[in-house]
């Protein structure tokens, strides 16, 4: 595999500030937390999937943030730490914009594609790999007029008014669908299997994502930790199928860092790949490769999506349902004096029985280990099925195929989730809905450790999670 020196991907705050195109909910946002020219306010225009730049009601377009490459299109390298105004060429305007890596695209109301910043692979689209500080075209085949667009780490989409699909840019992984793992410099046609239209797209770090007009999601690309979401982690240099729950198409897809959003038909909100930051919103921290269930409050109608480095947002209608949680009162008393702990509640979406959990931490005087004592109140004969993760944080080295681990200006880290221990058991509730079970914390530290002890419950649609601060210490030597 060949490796390339670059920046860690994010779209959400840090090579340049995101101002989403949402009209005026968000444009009072932008006011009250940028600084714009006076007298300037946010409008709608047509929208990509992200959003590095703002376009406003005087036909201009603005971007902020670092600007080592040209990001910026101000025709400097310089950062900037408030917004300065891109000017597109012949007086064109921008009607939707994005940005990726380090590089960025605007649609023109003169019906052309500009592109400008960082472009070692061609995702600038112009027929070379020299950065650009100011905007120039992208050399789309003749004749063909761009309706949407999407920038990922080191590669770039358009889709035209016909539903075909174009990619150029960074290839090793088979991102461009080209049927080889040869950078483009300018775009080529994508190919939807049985000659499906694309109707939305998306691009991750690495990776792609296009709706069908088939009603299929399809993706290609990188897939080390599973954000192709089909079932593997084998990447794919042509679209296959992402596998959702029976009978659920994708309604709205996001792409990631390492990670995959998509809406499905039945209202929930799926996702897919890295996990490390909890960015699958499942509460589990595990990688996964087919698509699992966000964990949003019940009643939660989800109506847009984004996805960046490590996070995830949904934007939702207001909720009609809310819940608490009130701990039982542990039997077991904790030795330790651990950081109190925070739980969330999910509740099903029909009316029930409050679903609380408790934990507490106590060493066994026969073996000197832990034991986490979980106590559960629900309804009647409930099978509750019980998790138990320990866990520390450690950073660590991040390598995409493009880039080394700890190239790049920026260092090439992030803060990973380290999971030590699982453990999982099952408790059928009494005929009051209560029930207790001790679990036996199998893991012995070498030297002092502070971690993190997560106690999750799920019963049908319902989950609730506990996590709570430790202190471990190894046992006495004679021991």
């Amino acid at each position: 595999m060949q490796h390339r020196s670059s920046r860690r991907f994010t779209r959400s705050a840090r090579l340049v500030a995101v101002v989403a195109l949402l009209g005026g909910a968000l444009a009072g946002l932008a006011a009250s937390h940028q600084t714009f020219a006076a007298g300037l306010s946010l409008t709608p225009t047509a929208t990509s999937t992200s959003t590095p730049a703002a376009a406003t009601g005087g036909r201009m377009l603005y971007a902020w943030g670092a600007n080592e490459y040209g990001e910026l299109g101000d025709g400097t390298a310089t950062n900037r730490h408030t917004p300065v105004a891109v000017t597109l060429p012949g007086g064109a305007h921008a009607t939707a914009i994005t940005g990726g890596d380090g590089h960025s695209l605007a649609l023109g109301s003169d019906g052309t594609l500009y592109a400008w910043g960082y472009n070692d692979h061609g995702q600038l689209g112009d027929g070379t790999t020299a950065d650009r500080h100011t905007p120039v075209t992208v050399t789309l085949p003749g004749g063909v007029r761009a309706t949407a667009i999407v920038a990922g780490g080191g590669h770039s989409l358009a889709l035209d008014g016909d539903g075909h699909l174009y990619a150029w840019g960074y290839n090793r992984e088979g991102e461009l669908d080209d049927g080889t793992t040869t950078d483009r410099h300018t775009p080529v046609a994508v190919t939807l299997p049985g000659d499906v239209h694309a109707t939305a797209i998306a691009a991750g770090s690495d990776d792609s994502l296009a709706l069908g007009s088939d009603g299929t999601l399809y993706s290609w690309g990188y897939n080390s930790v599973g954000e192709l979401g089909d079932g593997t982690t084998a990447d794919r240099h042509t679209p296959g199928p992402v596998t959702l729950p029976s009978g659920v198409h994708a309604t709205a897809i996001a792409a990631g860092y390492f990670h995959s959003l998509a809406l499905g038909s039945d209202g929930r909100l799926y996702a897919c790949g890295r996990d490390y930051q909890g960015e699958l919103g499942n509460g589990a921290f595990i990688k996964r490769s087919t698509p699992v269930a966000v964990m949003l409050p019940g009643g939660a109608r989800v109506t847009a999506i984004a996805a960046g480095d490590g996070d995830s947002l949904a934007l939702v209608a207001p909720l009609t349902d809310t819940a608490t949680s009130t701990p039982v009162p542990p039997t077991v008393t904790t030795t330790s004096t651990p950081v109190p702990p925070t739980a969330t509640v999910h509740p099903m979406p029909h009316p029930g029985p409050p679903f609380t959990l408790s934990i507490a931490v106590a060493r066994d005087p026969l073996t000197r280990g832990s034991v986490v004592a979980v106590g559960l109140r629900g309804g009647a004969h409930w099978r509750v099925d019980v998790s138990l993760t320990l866990s520390v944080r450690r950073v660590a080295a991040v390598a995409s195929p493009r880039r080394p681990a700890g190239h790049g200006r920026h260092p090439a880290t992030t803060l990973q989730l380290v999971v030590l221990y699982r453990q999982a058991a099952h408790l059928l509730l009494d005929a009051r809905g209560q029930g207790r079970v001790a679990l036996r914390l199998g893991y012995t530290p070498r030297a002092p450790l502070t971690a993190t002890l997560t106690v999750g419950a799920h019963v049908a649609s319902r989950s609730v999670t506990v996590s709570r601060v430790v202190r471990l210490v190894p046992p006495p030597p004679w021991l």
